[in-house]
Formats: C-alpha cells, structure tokens, sequence
C-alpha cells in the first residue's frame, strides 16, 4: 500500500499530528522510542499521492455491495474538494497507560484547530476543517462463532432494513476490539463495514508470539473495520473515552 509514501507524508505534516514517546536518557533503544500516534491527512490534499489512491482502491474493492455506492461517495467528495475529507491514522502499543488515550485524541483536536486558525494560506486553512473522517481499525471475532457471518458480505435482500440493522448490531457486539477506544469511535459512525485479514504468522523458530504480541488476542479471527465518523463527533468520542475509564476505575 505504498506506505513508505504514507509515512512520508505524515511525518512532514507538521501542524497537525501527536506523538507520545518513552521518556529516558540512557541513550538505549527503547528510550525515547514513540508508543503512540495519531493524526488526520487530507485526502483532497494528498489526492495525487500514490498510496491514498491504492488505498482508495482497496478499500473499494472490501465494501459490501450494500454500502460501495456510499463509501465511493464519500471519497468522491472527499477527493473533488466538495466536502474536507480525512484519514484519521492512529496506532499504539496495547499496553499504552489508558489514560494516555484521550489525552491522545485531545491533542489531535488541538492540532487540528490550531492549524485551522494559523496555517499560513487560507485554502491550507480550510483543508484541516474536516467534515468527516474515513478511519480503519482491527478488531477479532471468537472462534468458532456460528452466528457470526462475514461483515463485509452483503445482507439477504429478503431482509428488510429493521433486520439488516439488528444484524449489524449483534456483528459489533460480537467484536473484540483490539484497542479499547475504538468501541467508542465505532458507536458513533455513520458507515462501518469490515473484512477478513489473515491472522498474524507464528515465528520462524517455530513458537507462538502473535498471541502474546497480540495481548492474547492472537488465536482469535481478526478483521479489519473502515468507519466513517463525522468530525462534529470527534470531542463526544474523545469525551466517552474519558468517561469509559472513570466507570472502570470506580
């Protein structure tokens, strides 16, 4: 997916973009090494780039029948200017602090306003004034589950829209999220849709590390899920997050 690109243009994005790194100065490695990001990259802006177009076509190619004429809309307008569509690109280690996760989606808005207020043309401006944002995440099935269809296959026509609703329900109950924020984020999208990946390879020397990698997750179907969330959701989402860890806490 041209990810070298990718990663290009996330790093010279300046204004907008939060990192969180270990903290140390022993000079070793794993000090000052980053365990957390998030940024949002407008896919008008980037349009002409490589791996947004590739990624565009893949993601096409996932979306159910059912929901391809929506999703290809949204980067219709996305790509033509007409609405400030972005990619919402986050990863983190899974032993993140939790409290760190809102801060993370904090500072994100922080940056994304500032960059709406200071940056230097207007048309730079109004690029970070999102209306929606396209975010893609991983998530697992239990095994063995004989309920559970795959998401990214179209409901039975017979079904009217009251059944495909429930069935879409009891799809995202049945998800393991990998990252705990992104039951959050799912509540409040406006499209979701997902696809099967292969789950991650043992090690060469024949042992079993994607289970531990995977925070035990690993022996468990995984699945990657595209959402469209609008942005006026993003402080509500970030607000929930808070909210998600003082329940568990008390």
């Amino acid at each position: 997916l041209a990810s070298g690109e990718l990663a290009d243009i996330i790093s010279k994005q300046a204004t907008v973009g939060t990192m969180i790194k270990a903290e140390g100065s022993g000079g070793s490695d794993t000090e000052n090494a980053p365990l957390a990001f998030i940024t949002a990259i407008n896919i008008n802006t980037h349009r002409k780039a490589a791996c947004i177009q590739i990624l565009r076509d893949f993601l096409l190619s996932k979306a159910p029948k059912l929901q391809k004429k929506g999703f290809n809309k949204i980067w219709s307008e996305g790509f033509s200017g007409r609405q400030q569509v972005g990619m919402l690109i986050t990863e983190r280690l899974i032993n993140l602090p939790p409290t760190l996760v809102p801060i993370l989606h904090a500072e994100l808005q922080k940056d994304i306003l500032w960059a709406q207020r200071n940056e230097d043309t207007i048309a730079l401006k109004n690029s970070f004034k999102f209306d929606s944002f396209i975010y893609v995440t991983k998530a697992f099935h239990p095994p063995n589950d004989d309920d559970a269809d795959d998401p990214a296959e179209p409901q039975q026509q017979r079904k009217g829209s009251g059944g495909r609703k429930k069935d879409e329900a009891k799809k995202k109950e049945k998800l393991v999220w990998f990252q705990f924020e992104d039951e959050v984020i799912s509540k409040h999208s406006t499209m979701q849709f997902s696809f099967k990946v292969p789950a991650p390879q043992s090690s060469v020397s024949g042992s079993s590390s994607s289970s531990s990698s995977l925070g035990g997750l690993g022996s468990l179907e995984r699945e990657q899920i595209v959402m469209i969330v609008p942005a006026l959701k993003m402080a509500k989402i970030q607000q929930e997050i808070s909210e998600m860890l003082l329940r568990d806490d008390s």
